[in-house]
């Protein structure tokens, strides 16, 4: 098996990448805007302002301040957040109500530095296993707490080992193919190093030519026990590990966890 070759960096998605992502892989986004209320109302938790982590191509921040909340969108990918500039001007263009705010930020989630302190951090679709070092995922916990107003809450999503190593077996399968876009994944588990990796090869249509990208991303398990020893390390104690969209106690061998977490120093 091949080895796992990793950069310091989690990747950037570049152009062509993210303009697929943002036309094909928006569903979990926009299920997730739903279940922040749901959350939050079986959790008794207000929010009034939110920052996304790893917002992507803005579906989730954009559905939230459609609901009347202040959201910021965090993304180390320049193109992502070009992408969200533009659905936010493609709304308000088509006079769709937006009755909250919604302001866009270039960052890497593990130096997370706000304007001001939210009432909940979300980071969603699997973005933390991205930090493949436990120092990053540390790192980008600590940020997080230093985000939040005392008692604000960190909502994420993560893959456990399980999940990776059955879900991202040695498998290639077509992830889009659409007459604008075409784009197969390959994922690979790496036993040894414990990491995954998949990587896209696609045709993005450009006028009567289709451009090609490649993208190799590497993702890190992470069990419940480290995640919540962390947490509590870096200032956030852990309140509830789920499933969704039942928001169910998870089985032993669940592939992905929803956790929930509050900054520890409550006024």
């Amino acid at each position: 098996m091949d080895n796992a070759n990793t950069t310091d960096s989690p990747p950037e998605f570049g152009h062509l990448l993210a303009r697929a992502y943002s036309r094909h892989w928006n569903d979990h986004s926009r299920a997730m805007v739903g279940n922040l209320k749901k959350i939050a109302t079986r959790f008794g938790f207000a929010y009034r302002r939110v920052a996304d982590l790893a917002c992507g191509e803005g579906t989730f921040a954009l559905g939230v301040a459609r609901d009347g909340h202040e959201v910021i969108g965090i993304d180390l990918s320049a193109d992502m957040l070009q992408i969200a500039r533009k659905q936010e001007s493609d709304i308000r263009r088509r006079g769709v109500p937006l009755d909250g705010t919604v302001t866009w930020l270039r960052q890497d989630m593990r130096e997370l530095s706000l304007p001001q302190p939210v009432d909940v951090v979300t980071c969603w679709y699997n973005s933390l296993n991205y930090l493949t070092e436990q120092d990053d995922l540390r790192m980008a916990f600590r940020a997080v707490r230093n985000a939040l107003v005392p008692g604000g809450m960190f909502l994420f999503d993560v893959y456990t080992t399980t999940g990776l190593s059955v879900e991202w077996t040695d498998k290639v399968w077509i992830a889009v193919d659409t007459e604008e876009c075409f784009v197969t994944s390959r994922t690979r588990y790496h036993e040894a190093e414990r990491l995954a990796t998949v990587h896209f090869t696609g045709f993005v249509r450009n006028g009567d030519e289709y451009a090609r990208f490649d993208e190799t991303h590497h993702n890190r398990g992470y069990e419940r026990r480290v995640i919540e020893m962390m947490l509590r390390d870096e200032g956030l104690e852990h309140i509830s590990t789920f499933t969704l969209p039942r928001m169910m106690k998870p089985e032993r061998d669940a592939h992905r966890l929803v956790m929930l977490a509050r900054r520890t120093d409550i006024c």
